[in-house]
């Protein structure tokens, strides 16, 4: 919590409780010999407080990227399905090739944001929202993970 309070939250005055979370947890088996925390999962009692969480993890940034930190990078993220996932991590890609000026997700919606001074920002829902972004030089790998997401029933 007092991550959530002092580094996502730390300009508002309302912090979260306890009474906030309904549940919470770390994620998989503990294992000494590795150095990386494992990740928590924390359910909200109300939407509100969720949302709130999640508009200002952009406050995240500045302690990201601060070099005297001292512990490794923190990122809030949502749950998303296993095709969202998927193609959130093709807009993601789109973004480490400048095809697109970033990506995030929001509610369970992907958004990207148009190169360009003013970038448009629109919503993917399929593979097929993207396709003005592919190369003439993607490899077949892409092309079945095409086909398989274009198969896939919309969620």
């Amino acid at each position: 919590m007092n991550v959530i309070n002092n580094l996502i939250l730390n300009e508002n005055n309302d912090k979260i409780t306890i009474k906030d979370i309904s549940r919470s947890h770390r994620v998989g088996k503990f294992d000494p010999s590795r150095r990386k925390t494992r990740d928590i999962i924390v359910k909200f009692i109300s939407y509100r407080e969720r949302a709130r969480v999640y508009a200002n993890k952009k406050n995240l940034k500045s302690y990201n990227r601060n070099p005297t930190k001292q512990t490794g990078p923190i990122f809030v993220n949502e749950a998303l399905t296993s095709r969202r996932s998927e193609l959130y991590g093709k807009t993601r890609q789109l973004v480490k090739r400048k095809k697109i000026d970033s990506s995030w997700t929001y509610d369970g919606r992907i958004f990207v944001k148009l190169c360009g001074p003013r970038g448009k920002k629109i919503v993917v829902n399929s593979l097929e929202d993207l396709a003005c972004f592919r190369d003439d030089d993607d490899d077949d790998n892409n092309n079945e993970a095409t086909h398989f997401l274009a198969s896939t029933p919309k969620s």
